[in-house]
């Protein structure tokens, strides 16, 4: 089933739209739609919870690239879909998943001040009680202007996550959290940040970045093991930039350092 979203009160082009993506998600959940697909439309602003009964969904906005949807020139109105806060709330995600195999694609993320844009949540429960975000695809958005873009968060790995074709612009963290299991993190675009990525990354591929502008941090891996880091343009001393994890495999990465100009070591402190 496909639900349409569109939270400023006109109906057009969508004559059935949902004012509320959270209402969506519930009268999915409520009715245990399988594959619900949910399109946004315009400017949204709340904050959403995917529950732990409802897998397998997909979020994605119109048009053909993340940007601001709150004015067009078009009779109808937005051509795009763009996600904030609700009015006077800085310290709450966007978007919390708790289920497994969710997509997100095509929105214009404009990123808390105090929080993440996407938590992706896993705890160590089981059954009714557990809450698992792995298997998560986040594809071809643009987070904006505020704290994190995606946060890794509770006691257990988040597996098989795959973040590509982002793009993530003047925020204090791109990428972190605290779990990332055989994660796929690929072609994505860093302009303008504090810290690209800084995650204890297990297994995981992170190839084809291009970090504009030299961050403090490109890739901070401490705490993981066993990643490939490969493919990676990154500006700025390379080995201030990044720190592997334990036993990971890097290679090919462009650097601006000119002692380095394609390094194919890995990093100091690993």
């Amino acid at each position: 089933r496909v639900y349409f979203v569109r939270q400023d009160g006109a109906k057009a082009p969508f004559t059935n739209a949902y004012g509320s993506l959270q209402t969506a998600i519930t009268h999915a959940d409520d009715h245990a739609v399988k594959r619900p697909v949910f399109v946004l439309l315009g400017d949204l602003r709340e904050e959403v919870i995917i529950p732990n009964t409802l897998a397998d969904g997909i979020i994605v906005g119109v048009g053909n690239r993340p940007r601001h949807g709150d004015d067009s020139p078009n009779a109808f109105g937005p051509d795009t879909a763009s996600w904030r806060n609700s009015e006077g709330v800085t310290t709450s995600p966007l978007l919390v998943i708790r289920a497994q195999g969710w997509k997100i694609m095509n929105i214009l993320f404009d990123v808390p001040t105090s929080a993440a844009a996407i938590e992706l949540y896993r705890n160590a429960e089981a059954d009714e009680a557990e809450y698992d975000g792995s298997h998560t695809s986040i594809v071809g958005n643009r987070f904006a202007g505020g704290e994190t873009g995606i946060e890794s968060m509770g006691s257990e790995n988040l597996f098989n996550v795959y973040v590509a074709d982002n793009t993530f612009q003047d925020l204090t963290d791109g990428i972190k959290g605290l779990t990332a299991y055989r994660w796929e993190v690929v072609r994505n675009r860093f302009v303008k940040m504090t810290n690209c990525i800084d995650i204890p990354a297990v297994e995981s591929e992170f190839r084809d970045n291009v970090m504009v502008y030299a961050p403090t941090k490109g890739f901070d891996l401490t705490g993981g093991s066993r990643n490939t880091v490969s493919g990676n343009v990154m500006l700025g001393d390379y080995n201030v930039l990044n720190v592997a994890g334990t036993n990971d495999s890097w290679g090919g990465n462009i650097t601006q350092d000119e002692s380095a100009a394609l390094s194919t070591t890995t990093p100091s402190g690993s």
